[in-house]
């Protein structure tokens, strides 16, 4: 078989990686398969693909990540957890396939452009049909959460893919399309609340200002890029102010009789009111029983009290928290409230996450329970992966006893976690040093600094390279099939030196 036959059989697993991504777990493999039974073949019947493959820039990435992906598989020795171990390396050896496949099945720049335009449409056509999907259940009387919009694919890993697409068609495409897609994005981000997304997408814009303004504009640019993240950290650090004070003279008892409490202190709020302001505890109970057969004791399935929703809630509705407006409720808000109802501002979306995300952060300023808060229990993940790391320090616990290692952390450091909220790192630097030790985190930045260097000059490499290392940072984002195949994606990717030309047909020993 010819090397151009080669090529062109390869588009085709290319074709169903990229297409099936946001869909199709079995579209990723068997796209991944068949570029790794291709690569294979023309490496053992080529000279031309093995001199591709030495000669590529990427040669020394490859190197590093398979001495990085060794040392993960050798960890199986002094693992326990064998068959997680496995499974989590038969996740992340297809990257190696992917950055193989490129240079040995000779993918030049027309290939990567092609490849990349496809990534641009695919990611553009996921989050329509994401859209179509929700807004066909909510036409069915039916409430999504964020990730229920996004059914096949987790909306982190969408994210990630549409910033690739975004990013990669930077040059490639009109402005109108670029538009076009960013609107897509936008409503994708309102549905699901995506702060990831919500990231990613203006980052991606700034990434194409870089591309197509002039050379003579680009001081100009760069200094108004970044005169627009000063003033949105700005925004941002004025809309998460304190909740002023209710108005004094503060009221000291109830209609029924009981002293009020008031911490003002505390800063805790909900929809613009303070949350320990104007509390009397003791009435609640006897006021709920009126109204209500559920018990405030009942917890949630993050592990809290109903009594806390309805703390929120009252308070959402600026009311003192006492017995008589707890018996003012209706039977519809008692219903709601019963159901996990926090606030009488009925928000979903990105407007939702950024309630959430308010709630969160005073939460954390007051040292509270960040469990379900999934922006600051990562600090515990993160607390947790350290300890672990430490108590394995050269050479880790083994790819499949990150989740054993990572639980006896969380007990060493008292988090205030629950238990179905102790979950992996959510950093993929750091799980490299939980599973591999010293030795394993060196290999992965030898790894990802190799591979900057190598593909500097290729602005779309390095956009790849950019979007993963960042998602790295937040996200375990090799233990997850998407987020593996998008990681193979951006560091495959990386074009070659020369464009594409007639393939010879004779190229074969």
């Amino acid at each position: 078989m010819t090397p151009s036959r080669l090529n062109t059989l390869s588009l085709a697993g290319w074709a169903a990686l990229v297409w099936g991504l946001p869909f199709s777990h079995a579209a990723m493999s068997m796209g991944t398969a068949w570029l790794g039974v291709l690569a294979l073949w023309a490496l053992c019947t080529s000279s031309k693909a093995r001199h591709n493959l030495t000669s590529a820039s990427s040669w020394r990435p490859m190197l590093c990540l398979t001495a990085l992906l060794g040392w993960s598989t050798l960890s199986m020795v002094w693992t326990s957890d064998v068959s997680w171990g496995w499974r989590v390396l038969g996740l992340q050896w297809p990257i190696l396939v992917l950055m193989l496949a490129w240079p040995a099945l000779d993918m030049g720049e027309l290939d990567r452009s092609k490849v990349q335009g496809w990534v641009f449409g695919s990611a553009g056509l996921a989050m329509v049909v994401c859209l179509a999907w929700g807004g066909w259940h909510l036409s069915q009387g039916e409430v999504l959460e964020g990730r229920g919009w996004s059914p096949w694919v987790s909306h982190v890993r969408m994210s990630l893919f549409a910033a690739l697409g975004l990013g990669w068609a930077a040059t490639s495409r009109p402005l109108w399309q670029l538009a076009v897609f960013s609107i897509v994005w936008s409503a994708f981000v309102g549905a699901t609340g995506s702060l990831t997304s919500a990231v990613l997408l203006p980052m991606s814009w700034v990434w194409i200002g870089l591309q197509r303004i002039p050379n003579a504009w680009q001081p100009w640019y760069r200094g108004g890029a970044l005169t627009l993240i000063g003033l949105a950290a700005m925004a941002a650090a004025w809309m998460l102010q304190p909740t002023p004070l209710p108005d004094q003279p503060w009221p000291t008892t109830t209609s029924w009789g009981n002293p009020y409490q008031h911490r003002p202190e505390r800063l805790a709020s909900e929809n613009g009111h303070r949350l320990h302001m104007h509390v009397c505890r003791v009435e609640w109970d006897q006021a709920w029983d009126q109204i209500s057969d559920v018990p405030l004791s009942t917890l949630s399935q993050a592990g809290f009290p109903l009594s806390a929703r309805l703390w929120r809630y009252l308070t959402s509705k600026g009311w003192p928290k006492d017995g008589a407006h707890i018996l003012q409720l209706t039977p519809a808000e008692v219903e709601r409230i019963e159901s996990g109802a926090t606030s009488v501002v009925e928000s979903r979306g990105f407007r939702a996450r950024l309630a959430a995300f308010r709630w969160e952060w005073e939460t954390w300023l007051e040292g509270g329970n960040p469990s379900g808060h999934s922006v600051f229990q990562r600090l515990e993940h993160w607390a947790a992966g350290w300890h672990a790391w430490n108590q394995a320090w050269w050479i880790g616990h083994g790819a499949g006893d990150a989740e054993m290692a990572l639980q006896e952390g969380y007990e060493a450091t008292g988090t205030r976690l629950a238990s179905q909220h102790r979950h992996r790192t959510h950093m993929q630097h750091l799980t490299w040093g939980v599973t591999g030790g010293l030795v394993g985190i060196l290999l992965w930045l030898a790894f990802l600094g190799s591979h900057m260097w190598a593909v500097r000059a290729v602005k779309g490499a390095l956009w790849g390279g950019l979007v993963v290392a960042l998602s790295c940072v937040f996200e375990d984002t090799l233990e997850t099939q998407a987020g593996v195949m998008v990681a193979g994606l951006a560091w495959a990717l990386v074009g070659s030196r020369q464009a594409n030309r007639p393939k010879a047909a004779s190229a074969t020993s």
